[in-house]
């Protein structure tokens, strides 16, 4: 980050994102990278068919068919993650980082173009708005936060009040000024 520019970053909390991921569309996304049909067939019989069941103290609860999600503790499971978040970044236009289910967005502006690149950050919010819709993963907009990064002489520029707000599915996203 240059010395005359702010940043804003927007840290995005996907809810529950490894026990969401829809079996049929990983596969999908398998299949268009080209994976072979005997593969794809060994990754439906590892991720269908589970079960779970939870146990507290002496009581269990029913057996449940589990439709989405990777196994959790599963070796495999990261990595299946991966393939299906990463294609996320295709709608995206600001900068990012995405680490498993971690995503933050960020743009870097002048002090007086700060509203530009809060634009930008909003149009990327609703193209994961639209992803997360159609993948059937869930971003908690509660807990997702927005900071403003800067020098001191920059960050003294800055008046919080007049900017545009930040919105995720019509929930107001903080700012938290460093």
């Amino acid at each position: 980050m240059e010395d005359t520019k702010v940043t804003i970053l927007v840290l995005i909390d996907f809810s529950n994102a490894f026990n969401a991921v829809s079996h049929d569309i990983l596969l999908s996304i398998l299949s268009h990278l080209m994976v072979s049909s005997e593969a794809l067939e060994w990754f439906s019989s590892y991720l269908r068919g589970r079960q779970q069941s939870v146990r507290v103290d002496e009581n269990s609860s029913s057996w449940r068919d589990l439709d989405s999600g990777v196994p959790q503790g599963g070796i495999l499971s990261p990595l299946l993650f991966s393939i299906f978040i990463n294609f996320i970044t295709l709608c995206l236009r600001c900068s990012y980082h995405l680490y498993a289910d971690d995503l933050q967005l960020y743009a870097s502006a002048r002090v007086e173009d700060l509203s530009d690149a809060i634009e930008d950050v909003n149009r990327d919010l609703d193209a994961i708005r639209d992803w997360s819709d159609r993948f059937g993963v869930s971003v908690n907009p509660t807990k997702c936060q927005a900071i403003i990064i800067g020098s001191s002489r920059m960050m003294g520029r800055v008046v919080v009040n007049s900017l545009p707000p930040i919105v995720f599915k019509t929930v107001l996203i903080v700012f938290v000024i460093i």
